[in-house]
């Protein structure tokens, strides 16, 4: 009937009231012509944020990347560790693509502090145990879904250490740096880097520093240590740095005036560079080493993406085939080795601060 032509009309033109074609020439042909027998299709718009369409050959790539943020003090143990993940997505496919990808997570393992990009839809709730993410992606790379994964089991980093260094003088000092890759966060090690800034002294140089895996160095008035490229494998799960850093005086320069008698020496002052990575909490023996690495194919929360599952969808075609890849990897970010014979900067908990509040 009319009325039966005129639901399906709107129900393909209107979806939840929102008109999908404003063309002035198709509204006069549906106007002269009556509403079309037939199951109607309306062209989409091009949204603002793709103004092109890629061509060439489709794919599609999802990377699960898992963020650490760990301390560690006077043992290899953790003072804290926190991890933080992320899905990203790259779609190389023509057109105007519909991607459902659902996110497989362990057993006992659930998904907080969920929050997507403004083109993905996702359930309301912001803690969730599975979900499955629909969009329509824009060009690029971008992050479709930040999250913390959660679970009964204390989260294990991937690396643990330990980092020591003492005054011999005042101008010298002995380190000592312990790596450990924990082997069940598997991948491979695509490159790790350990930095040494040593605040409120003179400029480094390295004496009989000797690297058990990789070389030292001195990069912009700090002691890095590059990693070999095989650390990480099966027998190679430890590395060790030891020697002495000397610390090279302020430097000075004669700037006497026409008066030969009168001599005036200026001492150099430090650019506004090096005063901002000043910390008034660094001096004396605290200090700390930052840790910098990747690892590629490696999960610490088991989250991950089966690309078996992921349907790309395109309008008037329905689902179709398009090459998927997908793969994990696991980045540091503040990974901080606090010296064994100083302080070390952490933060009380909720519950402790109310009890000691109430004991005073």
């Amino acid at each position: 009937s009319d009325c039966d032509t005129i639901r399906e009309f709107i129900a393909a033109a209107l979806p939840f009231g929102t008109l999908l074609d404003t063309n002035a020439t198709n509204c006069l042909a549906v106007r002269g012509k009556g509403f079309p027998s037939g199951e109607v299709h309306m062209p989409r718009p091009q949204p603002a944020w793709k103004p092109h369409l890629f061509a060439g050959r489709p794919r599609v790539v999802f990377t699960v990347r898992e963020h650490v943020n760990c301390a560690m003090h006077k043992t290899a143990s953790p003072l804290d560790v926190a991890f933080a993940s992320c899905v990203l997505c790259k779609a190389e496919v023509e057109g105007l693509p519909d991607i459902t990808v659902p996110i497989v997570c362990p057993a006992l393992c659930r998904l907080t502090a969920l929050a997507v990009h403004p083109c993905v839809q996702a359930p309301d709730s912001s803690e969730c145990t599975s979900t499955t993410f629909c969009f329509s992606p824009p060009l690029g790379q971008f992050e479709v879904a930040r999250f913390v994964p959660s679970s009964d089991s204390a989260p294990v980093p991937p690396i643990t250490g330990t980092y020591t260094f003492k005054e011999e003088s005042t101008m010298e000092t002995s380190i000592e740096i312990q790596l450990h890759v924990n082997e069940r966060a598997g991948g491979i090690m695509e490159f790790c880097e350990v930095t040494l800034p040593f605040l409120g002294r003179g400029h480094p140089s390295l004496a009989k520093v000797v690297a058990s895996s990789g070389a030292a160095a001195v990069v912009d008035h700090q002691v890095v240590w590059k990693l070999a490229s095989g650390f990480g494998k099966r027998g190679r799960t430890e590395a060790q740095l030891t020697g002495r850093i000397q610390f090279s005086a302020p430097k000075c320069c004669d700037v006497s005036g026409d008066d030969k008698f009168h001599t005036a020496l200026k001492v150099t002052q430090p650019t506004d560079s090096q005063m901002s990575k000043h910390d008034m909490f660094c001096h004396g023996l605290t200090g700390y080493a930052r840790v910098n690495f990747k690892m590629i194919g490696a999960s610490l929360s088991g989250i991950s993406i089966d690309k078996r599952m992921v349907v790309v969808f395109l309008a008037g075609k329905g689902a179709v085939k398009t090459p998927v890849e997908c793969s994990n990897e696991v980045v540091s970010g503040d990974f901080i080795l606090w010296n064994t014979l100083g302080n070390a900067r952490m933060a009380a908990s909720v519950n402790q601060t109310r009890l000691d509040i109430s004991n005073s």
